[in-house]
């Protein structure tokens, strides 16, 4: 009942988000809505793809929502020196205020297995959050002009792009507009030599940086 609406199915595509459906479900249905996130961020295992899918883009149309939140600065840079059991907290406390950011999850991941004493618990809620989150963004669209990959924090382009599309070398990035949405579009090169775009529709973070200006 809750999900039907708020997916548009694509005639032999993905699933297009409805922000309008979506912030329309959130604002009617907070506790049922607060219930899917807190199953999320518990790592619950028997949370959907669906579901999940209506955890992340619900998470839009909350007061934490920022979609240009950054990893904690001092957390990468302690990662960076390996300095494992210092970044940890950091981290963690970046995951409390953005749990849905894929940058912040794989290097809280790293730090879990790597530091003096590994949080087995935090590994594999790490998995979890990762595989979760890569299924629900292609869902939303494979990154092509007719399909952009819709996703809620600019960070996490980079992270796709390595981690799915297997970009070795980004090469450059223009903004364009697809069916009146915002699309970063970003030109990577692969290890083999050929080059692809990658359309990422960023109509949400478009929305929270209005928001943030009035």
């Amino acid at each position: 009942m809750m999900l039907f609406p708020i997916y548009v199915i694509a005639q032999k595509g993905p699933m297009i988000v409805n922000y309008e459906e979506i912030q329309k479900y959130v604002k009617d249905n907070p506790n049922e809505y607060n219930k899917l996130y807190e199953r999320f961020v518990a790592g619950d295992t028997t949370l959907t793809t669906k579901e999940a899918y209506l955890a992340y883009y619900g998470f839009t149309c909350t007061p934490k929502y920022n979609g240009y939140f950054d990893t904690s600065t001092k957390g990468i840079e302690l990662y960076g020196q390996k300095k494992f059991d210092e970044a940890f907290p950091l981290f963690k406390a970046s995951l409390e205020e953005f749990p849905f950011s894929l940058t912040t999850i794989i290097k809280t991941y790293v730090c879990a297995q790597n530091k003096s004493t590994s949080d087995t618990d935090m590994v594999n809620k790490c998995r979890f959050w990762y595989k979760t989150l890569n299924e629900v963004l292609v869902l939303s669209g494979d990154g092509s002009s007719k399909y952009p990959m819709c996703i809620i924090t600019v960070e996490d382009e980079y992270e796709m792009l390595k981690g799915y599309f297997e970009a070795s070398k980004f090469e450059g990035q223009a903004l364009v507009y697809v069916d009146g949405r915002p699309c970063d579009c970003m030109s990577i090169k692969h290890a083999d030599g050929s080059q692809e775009k990658i359309y990422f529709d960023i109509s949400s973070v478009f929305a929270n940086s209005k928001k943030l200006l009035e």
